[in-house]
């Protein structure tokens, strides 16, 4: 069974981990998407707890295609090849959603046109833009595009948990992917100093407690609801839902604000997974009285960002103390990595306090370009 999951630019070797790590399935990366051999079970488990993807779909037609009219025409002969009967009942309601990856193609006039050729081809089906049964995913790149069933029936980086945001907050999908970069493994001390609204921790203790990012919306996944499969439900997702309890957090969400560290605190707990994670409100300058020496594996952050409203010397001098108290808490092969639009004052600052640049990847979160680097004790 072929697989179709759409990603952020620059996560798809993160999202290719998770997902061989789920499904151990083959995979194959293209620019944001990581394609899959595997169970139609697996695409509905990738679905139900995969945290760096933002869609998930069976792959019905992938169609090289050179400009529009070309695109149409393949798509035309594409269509007809698909098995329809698998899907559609007597009368099934369906509609088609375009998602755009780096492409001017217009997805809404396009999304209209490929759904036109579809009900050409079947007169069951009846269009419904609303509350669909069916969900069909057109995902247009420069060279290809792609048509699948949606498995999930909604945009999957969008967290249910994050009630409480923060101006500064990262999208899940990345905060998840910031871990597989980092390479950040669950016996490990994870510590965040600029939390925010707490993301990067607890995508790290959902991974860590095995607890899906869907574990409350279990009634509003769209594989539930398809014709082929045809599963106990209930017994499905009591084999799935069996959490890791942590009995000692080894996760630390800190902030030097007492309403982000309770924001963060709030979204955890609806996440269900606050007791996984250690929370305070602590400022980055006094780390070392709050954690030992050589105590913590991985830092990962999102510390503030340079800005016309912030003063370069005041956060040159905040990124220092951060390289400074990373020094003293980070185990000998301990790692800082940090996400950032812009990260020449904060590698001035790493430089000046011993810090070699290890790794260097640029993330997308929408249009936006995020750094992300990953800086260790020379």
């Amino acid at each position: 069974m072929n697989t179709l999951t759409v990603v952020s630019h620059g996560l798809e070797e993160a999202a290719e981990q998770e997902i061989k790590s789920l499904t151990k399935a083959k995979t194959k990366i293209e620019e944001f998407l990581v394609l899959a051999q595997t169970t139609q079970e697996n695409i509905c488990l990738l679905a139900y707890k995969a945290q760096t993807i933002d869609y998930v779909g069976e792959l019905l037609a992938e169609i090289p295609y050179k400009d529009e009219e070309d695109l149409l025409d393949q798509a035309k002969t594409a269509i007809k090849k698909v098995p329809w009967s698998d899907w559609v009942d007597k009368t099934t309601t369906f509609r088609v959603t375009g998602i755009s990856c780096d492409t001017d193609l217009p997805r809404e006039e396009m999304a209209a046109e490929i759904g036109a050729l579809i009900l050409e081809q079947n007169k069951k089906l009846e269009v419904n833009l609303s509350k669909p049964e069916l969900n069909i995913l057109l995902v247009l790149t420069k060279k290809k595009a792609y048509l699948a069933i949606d498995y999930a029936g909604k945009d999957l980086h969008k967290r249910e948990y994050k009630i409480f945001p923060n101006p500064a907050s990262l999208r899940g999908t990345i905060a998840a992917g910031l871990l597989h970069i980092a390479q950040w493994k669950e016996k490990e001390i994870l510590l965040d100093p600029f939390s925010w609204s707490g993301e990067i921790c607890i995508e790290a203790a959902l991974r860590q407690t095995k607890t899906s990012i869907n574990f409350y919306s279990q009634d509003k996944l769209a594989f539930k609801k398809l014709k082929p499969l045809q599963l106990d439900w209930k017994k499905w997702f009591s084999k799935h839902d069996k959490k890791t309890e942590v009995k000692k957090p080894n996760i630390f969400c800190y902030d030097a604000k007492m309403p982000n560290v309770t924001a963060a605190k709030k979204n955890a707990k609806i996440a269900g997974i606050h007791k996984a994670i250690k929370f305070s409100r602590f400022d980055v300058d006094w780390l070392d009285t709050k954690l030992e020496k050589k105590s913590v594996h991985k830092i990962i952050t999102h510390p503030p960002e340079p800005s016309k409203f912030s003063n370069a010397r005041d956060l040159k001098k905040r990124y220092l103390e951060l390289f400074y108290q990373a020094a003293f808490i980070l185990k000998p092969k301990g790692t800082l990595t940090i996400i950032q639009r812009d990260q020449t004052l904060i590698a001035e600052a790493a430089k000046e306090k011993g810090f070699a640049i290890t790794l260097e990847k640029e993330v997308f979160s929408g249009k936006g370009k995020l750094q992300v680097k990953g800086y260790q004790k020379e």
